[in-house]
């Protein structure tokens, strides 16, 4: 290991997190200080207006703050995460309604923090780290994209020409630090390690606060299609190692053909879901054709009043012209593309296309996600 790696190693050692379940009926969260303060700054405004677990105390070590909560499954206010729920009824189907239920309390508690918080906010004044941060020059996705070369994906259903250099000049122009967006207090990371039931609770206040409705609904729908059941568990193993309690292996997309020559890729895969993830797509999907997409045009952004550009120029405002540049930084900044196998990554880069096409609609994201075939099938990348 170079000593650039070492130091490297050590930066994020410090800056990592960690938590305990106590014996007592309590949860400890042990973090930098800084991000600890930013969790308490979530925590409080989210008091009163979401269920959130309480807040006991803070402890101040150094440069390490520990923050300590009842611990929400010690005393039976809840029983299980969404991830673990999603699991349970993929392998039973009869745990559906309850993973209807929970997704319709995630979009009711969006529903009551817009009716008491929402407004039109500057992408500047909202919680940057998820968003903001990463699209920064010099950020997260200059670092893994810049230097990225142009490719073209052709899938069954269409072919797209990704650069993704000017993609990120695309996006920053979409979403500009002073570009104004429905927003509203809320958790700001809705994943499904952070939302507990089956009376809901949300967990992992770092990144609360006042966030884009846009930014709330992409999230989750990013992590229901293709990051929750697929790329979380495949490459970010650790994640669900220290959250969830029921552990499921990662669904890898059903790919029938990948051929890559030069900068042509040709791919045919369909996602895939199971009965629970699949209920989940389907409760989130019915109301952002509803109530929840309503939130993302709302307050004169039909009108075009909002000062930031349409994010797909030449089409009518709707939920998936609202989600679509959330939606791809979703794709690109949670795990570098580059350290994905040939297959994932073709198949990220289709999806990416996908999205992006000013004809879809949200529920064509979803039709691809055939019931979980009983054998999947060979990796051809792998040959």
């Amino acid at each position: 290991m170079s000593l650039t790696e070492a130091t490297d190693r050590h930066a994020r050692i410090r800056d990592e997190s960690s938590w305990q379940h106590r014996a007592d009926g309590t949860f400890h969260k042990t973090m930098p200080t800084h991000r600890a303060e930013g969790e308490y700054r979530g925590w409080r405004a989210l008091r009163g207006l979401a269920p959130v677990p309480h807040l006991l105390d803070r402890r101040h070590d150094g440069p390490r703050t520990t923050l300590i909560y009842q611990d929400v499954f010690a005393g039976g206010r809840c029983t299980h995460l969404l991830a673990d729920l999603i699991t349970e009824a993929d392998a039973e189907p009869a745990h559906v309604p309850a993973v209807r239920a929970l997704i319709n309390a995630v979009c009711d508690s969006w529903q009551h923090s817009h009716d008491r918080t929402g407004r039109l906010t500057p992408l500047h004044a909202t919680v940057p780290a998820l968003y903001a941060a990463r699209l920064r020059p010099g950020g997260r996705l200059d670092r893994w994209y810049g230097g990225a070369r142009p490719c073209t994906v052709h899938t069954p259903t269409g072919s797209y020409r990704i650069d993704l250099p000017a993609l990120l000049t695309r996006l920053r122009t979409q979403l500009p630090p002073g570009s104004r967006w429905p927003s509203m207090i809320s958790q700001g990371d809705p994943t499904e390690p952070n939302i507990a039931g089956p009376s809901l609770c949300w967990l992992d206040l770092e990144h609360a606060g006042r966030t884009t409705i846009a930014g709330e609904a992409a999230n989750l729908l990013a992590y229901l299609l293709i990051l929750g059941g697929w790329l979380i568990p495949a490459y970010q193993p650790g994640t669900y190692a220290r959250t969830v309690r029921r552990r499921a292996p990662a669904d890898r997309p059903h790919l029938r053909h990948l051929h890559i020559t030069g900068g042509h890729i040709t791919v045919d895969a369909a996602l895939r879901a199971g009965p629970g993830r699949r209920a989940a797509l389907d409760a989130l999907l019915e109301r952002l054709h509803g109530d929840v997409g309503r939130l993302l045009t709302a307050r004169g952004y039909d009108a075009g009043t909002m000062s930031a550009p349409m994010p797909i120029p030449g089409l009518a405002p709707g939920p998936a012209t609202a989600l679509a540049p959330w939606l791809a930084l979703r794709i690109l900044g949670v795990i570098p593309l580059a350290k994905l196998s040939p297959s994932d990554r073709a198949i990220c880069l289709a999806q990416l296309g996908r999205i992006l096409d000013p004809s879809l609609d949200l529920t064509d994201l979803a039709t691809t996600l055939p019931w979980r075939p009983d054998h999947a099938a060979a990796d051809p990348s792998s040959h």
